[in-house]
């Protein structure tokens, strides 16, 4: 049987690549001879293969639900700050209070905003019927959080709108609705969990 010299250099010179990974790189070199023992002729990527992808994704989230904490300037007392923590749904950066101040009842905690949006009905790029959830935990007001509505029509007190309007604007009105059952089912959840705090500390209320 006749040999390709070829052959046999490429062959060697592959099996010597091979040792060179078994010896740096000895965990890979355990998933690759694992890999080809289990299917041959199988792709190289695995499903069970470390991902970069979902490591960040999870270091992404660690960062997107760590607390986040900010030292407030009071102008109640000339030099006073206070150092508060937000709430996980709490969406401002509060870098107006950080940096100018605030008056310790005017403090406020916000989530994100919904409203139903007319753009296309009427004249202006208008959104009335706004609702976000918000909480001024040392307000002389209700300290839990409460769901904020408020009507802006964009200064048309009416509009005028055809049978097509019509059935635009219930369609988008449907999923209004949706989107405040969405906000209620998260403010019941928020004041059972507020209710449980100030249960937990006897009454008295902790940032």
């Amino acid at each position: 049987m006749s040999r390709n010299p070829k052959l046999q250099t490429q062959t060697a010179e592959q099996a010597a690549v091979c040792r060179s990974v078994d010896c740096a790189f000895p965990a890979v070199a355990a998933f690759l001879a694992e890999d080809r023992a289990s299917a041959p002729d199988a792709p190289r990527m695995r499903a069970d293969a470390p991902q970069v992808s979902s490591q960040a994704d999870e270091a992404l989230r660690r960062v997107r639900t760590a607390p986040r904490t900010h030292t407030l300037r009071l102008l109640d007392t000339p030099g006073a700050t206070l150092t508060v923590t937000c709430p996980d749904w709490c969406e401002i950066d509060h870098e107006e209070e950080v940096t100018h101040g605030t008056f310790l009842a005017d403090f406020t905690h916000s989530g994100s905003s919904t409203s139903l949006d007319l753009a296309g009905l009427v004249d202006t790029d208008a959104e009335v019927l706004y609702v976000e959830i918000t909480q001024t935990p040392f307000g002389s007001g209700p300290q839990t959080p409460v769901a904020q509505v408020w009507p802006l029509l964009g200064g048309h007190a009416e509009t005028d709108m055809g049978p097509a309007e019509l059935r635009q604007l219930a369609e988008r009105l449907r999923g209004y609705a949706d989107a405040l059952e969405a906000k209620s089912s998260h403010l019941t959840r928020l004041h059972e969990a507020d209710a449980e705090r100030r249960a937990g500390h006897e009454g008295r209320w902790t940032q």
